[in-house]
């Protein structure tokens, strides 16, 4: 029996996958970001983490759940803290 390659994709990724393919761009699935503050994301995160799948864990903020600050690790990026890096300002 011969292996086959495995996909990785998240939760409602397709309108993701459609809009980026309509670019002209193309999805690179060997890591996963997940973007969540939600615990339910644990084991997901954790065996993505145990796999060496996991490039980032992006929460909206600090009070994200214990469980998924357990699962992900230094993998962790809190969004408040780049407000001034994804911040629309309106040009002038």
């Amino acid at each position: 029996m011969t292996k086959t390659p495995h996909n990785y994709g998240f939760t409602d990724a397709q309108n993701l996958n459609l809009g980026i393919r309509s670019l002209g761009w193309k999805l690179d699935y060997k890591k996963a970001v997940i973007v969540t503050s939600d615990g339910d994301f644990y084991s997901l995160v954790r065996h993505l983490y145990a796999l060496d799948k996991l490039e980032a864990v992006l929460s909206p903020s600090v009070h994200c759940s214990k469980l998924l600050r357990k699962g992900g690790k230094e993998k962790i990026v809190y969004m408040d803290n780049l407000k001034a890096r994804l911040e629309f300002i309106r040009a002038k």
